[in-house]
């Protein structure tokens, strides 16, 4: 039977090698690719979130996003589902609703190209009573709004206003006048970084 020049694409492999699966399939099945078989319906894109403060997209950060998707067996025909994982990159500055898209990380099928992972990026508030909380992203650009308290005896000595910025670094801005409700003073080159 092995002198057979076919054997090897015709029999079940799995007295011979152990693997209890039939490698090569059928010889009008699946052998040869399986011709006379139909594409399967292509499987959808995969689409994550993750979720960023507004300190790490200050700062810069790498996550690590789990996703779970189909993936081929060895067979090439089976398939199983599985958690993968990816590490990605939040620049210093990067915009707060950025997507990637990762060719060829999602589902695995028969006949067809792997899908696509999409990672949308999106902005979370910050803990609430950390100094990240006392800071915003105007309109989603590179500017911060760094919100202050002053109590109305401080507001009329004109004292200074000291602020620990999202890096860690402390300034200290002057009061040049009596401060009054919704007082605004710009600190150039403050802002978010620029990539």
């Amino acid at each position: 039977m092995e002198s057979n020049p076919f054997f090897d694409l015709c029999t079940d492999l799995t007295d011979i090698k152990g693997t209890q699966v039939e490698i090569e399939g059928s010889f009008f099945g699946t052998a040869f690719g399986g011709m006379k078989q139909p594409l399967p319906e292509k499987l959808e894109d995969i689409h994550v979130t993750v979720e960023c403060t507004l300190q790490e997209y200050y700062s810069g950060s790498r996550k690590s996003v789990e996703y779970k998707r189909q993936v081929l067996g060895l067979d090439g025909h089976t398939t199983r589902q599985e958690t993968a994982s990816v590490e990605v990159f939040v620049q210093p500055g990067m915009e707060e609703n950025r997507k990637m898209t990762l060719t060829g990380e999602g589902n695995q099928q028969q006949k067809r190209d792997p899908t696509d992972l999409h990672i949308q990026f999106k902005l979370t508030p910050s803990e609430s009573g950390s100094n990240a909380s006392l800071f915003s992203r105007k309109d989603g650009g590179n500017n911060l709004v760094y919100c202050h308290k002053v109590t109305l005896v401080d507001a009329l000595q004109c004292k200074p206003i000291n602020l620990q910025t999202l890096d860690g670094r402390r300034l200290i801005v002057a009061a040049d006048s009596v401060l009054a409700p919704g007082t605004v003073k710009i600190m150039q080159g403050e802002g978010m970084p620029i990539i």
